[in-house]
């Protein structure tokens, strides 16, 4: 009874992980920023290793911090349309209040779509620190740390910002650091979805249905303005609105916010239409999930050999990879790390066991660490976002550690 009750636990837990209620989006809007969610710090201490073993090799993949949007253009959509009604006296205060945050905005974000800001800069800093500290036996005297990202500015950046903090630490540490598009089918694979792009397009798209801008259209535009706007066009400017407001965390520098133009309700409807696009692109869907997973195969055996080439005695202290969501979150679905790899009935309704903020949130990760003791036996264990979890397909009785062995065959059959 104990060890059914105990099993009932481990997948209630592991099915709540990444699913998520209405009811907590609606308490917490802050959560439908999707994958723009600034980086949950973590609270909880880990779990010392068991008696008799060391840390000795770590291995990790890291998003980008937060960064600008990808596409600045929405900017101007936006101030396209609010700045004639601006001249003419047609916007409500809170219009006219949006107008001139959006100026703001749009003036910042010129020339630098998708690059790296101080949020991201400082995200990737603090998670440098708590690995140092958290891993005294790899941030050692002399050690060798080997650091690679995409040949994607915000990838090379964050790299970057985690090096400078580790060397601050200690400058007697080694970081080899490189950037290159060879690194691509490891680090940035996207195969699948490249060949896939005007499917997943469309479904993306068709998610966003049944919205009601009605709303949000009065209290930005009056009367007479926003009669001049049909049906379509009240729906791409609230998408677009969505997305200003969804980046203003990774923007905190410019102390612009639009928190005051949605309700808890609209932001639900908006983020789960762009949680299921975003579980399309990057997780195991019905449609897309056997291809998109299947781009992350490289980064598993990527993971399998550098370990064994450590552990093998090559010098490496650790691994650091660089690169972003649309990696990290398939590599994550493939090994199924606490349940990531949930397969959702619908896809429409893909946040009741995949939740984009929780799964790659700004900067998020998965480390690697592996222990040994003095008989050469290896334990390994992984945590996502700097938090302990389990992987569900290979057995453990000392979690949160696994035995190497039988993850490194785990991962091998995943790899194939």
């Amino acid at each position: 009874m104990r060890i059914i009750l105990t099993v009932a636990a481990l997948l209630s837990a592991m099915a709540a992980y990444c699913q998520t209620t209405k009811d907590y989006v609606l308490a917490n809007p802050v959560c439908a920023r999707a994958q723009f969610t600034g980086y949950p710090v973590p609270v909880e201490a880990l779990t010392d290793a068991p008696e008799g073993y060391s840390l000795v090799y770590l291995s990790h993949y890291g998003r980008h911090g937060s960064r600008y949007s990808s596409n600045s253009s929405s900017y101007r959509y936006l101030l396209s349309v609010l700045e004639p009604a601006f001249e003419n006296g047609g916007l409500t205060s809170l219009g006219v209040s949006v107008y001139e945050r959006l100026v703001i905005a749009a003036a910042d974000a010129k020339g630098r779509d998708a690059g790296l800001t101080k949020v991201g800069e400082q995200e990737h800093r603090g998670i440098a620190e708590r690995m140092y500290w958290n891993c005294p036996e790899i941030f050692r005297d002399g050690a060798i740390i080997e650091c690679r990202s995409s040949e994607v500015p915000r990838s090379i950046l964050s790299m970057a910002a985690n090096n400078e903090r580790i060397r601050e630490l200690n400058q007697a540490i080694n970081c080899n650091r490189s950037a290159f598009v060879g690194y691509g089918r490891i680090l940035r694979n996207k195969k699948y979805r490249d060949e896939q792009s005007e499917n997943l397009d469309v479904l993306k798209r068709s998610y966003f249905r049944n919205l009601e801008p009605d709303r949000l259209i009065a209290s930005i535009f009056l009367t007479e303005a926003a009669s001049r706007m049909d049906e379509k066009a009240k729906e791409k400017f609230m998408k677009s609105m969505y997305y200003a407001w969804q980046i203003t965390d990774c923007t905190a520098h410019t102390g612009v916010r639009f928190d005051d133009i949605f309700t808890p309700e609209e932001l639900f409807v908006l983020w789960k239409a762009y949680n299921s696009g975003n579980y399309i692109k990057c997780a195991n869907s019905k449609e897309h999930g056997d291809g998109t997973l299947g781009d992350a195969r490289p980064l598993v055996a990527d993971f399998v050999e550098r370990a064994d080439a450590a552990l093998a005695g090559n010098g490496v202290s650790a691994d650091l990879r660089f690169g972003h969501d649309t990696m990290l979150a398939p590599f994550l679905a493939l090994i199924n790390v606490n349940g990531i790899g949930a397969r959702a009935a619908s896809t429409e309704d893909a946040y009741t066991v995949w939740s984009d903020f929780k799964v790659m949130p700004m900067a998020a990760n998965i480390q690697m660490m592996f222990y040994r003791n003095s008989g050469n036996h290896t334990l390994v264990k992984v945590l996502h976002n700097e938090r302990e979890c389990r992987l569900p397909d290979v057995k453990t009785d000392c979690f949160p550690y696994y035995d190497w062995e039988d993850v490194r065959e785990y991962f091998v059959s995943l790899a194939d």
